[in-house]
């Protein structure tokens, strides 16, 4: 995905419990960028508060407005 997009980076996948494997990458990393829980579809981060809270990193969580709302998105 990175590499279609031209984009220096890394992407990491883990099978099993996720937020332990994400807060041990956290701590190698400037930024955490978390994408916001889907009820619909199973990613596997059950718990992102977990990794907010014991990552000791910045994090970043990215909302999708039509999330678990109905009627129309707003941006906060």
């Amino acid at each position: 995905m990175l590499l279609n997009e031209s984009i220096l980076g890394e992407w990491h996948m883990a099978i099993g419990l996720t937020e332990p494997f994400v807060t041990r990458w956290a701590h190698c990393a400037d930024l955490v960028i978390l994408g916001q829980r889907i009820p619909d579809h199973d990613t596997g981060l059950y718990h992102p508060e977990d990794v907010v809270l014991s990552c000791s990193r910045p994090v970043l969580v990215i909302l999708m407005p039509a999330v678990g709302r109905t009627g129309s998105a707003r941006m906060c």
